[in-house]
């Protein structure tokens, strides 16, 4: 389980890294249409809530060793 939480974390930073600057433009309003900026902006909030899950499940599994 330790590995696939590993994968999820790396997962959930490469999203971070490719969408938050789009979701960011769409914050500011220099992104094009509406429904075009809200998919990164959601994106990065799935990308977080993965990563939250993936270090908590980390975080768990490294103290109880």
């Amino acid at each position: 389980m330790l590995v696939f939480q590993s994968v999820a974390a790396l997962f959930a930073v490469y999203m971070l890294a490719r969408h938050a600057p789009r979701a960011y433009a769409a914050l500011r309003g220099r992104a094009g249409d509406r429904v075009g900026a809200l998919v990164p902006a959601l994106n990065v909030a799935l990308a977080l809530a993965i990563l939250v899950v993936a270090v908590k499940g980390l975080a768990g599994a490294l103290i109880s060793r």
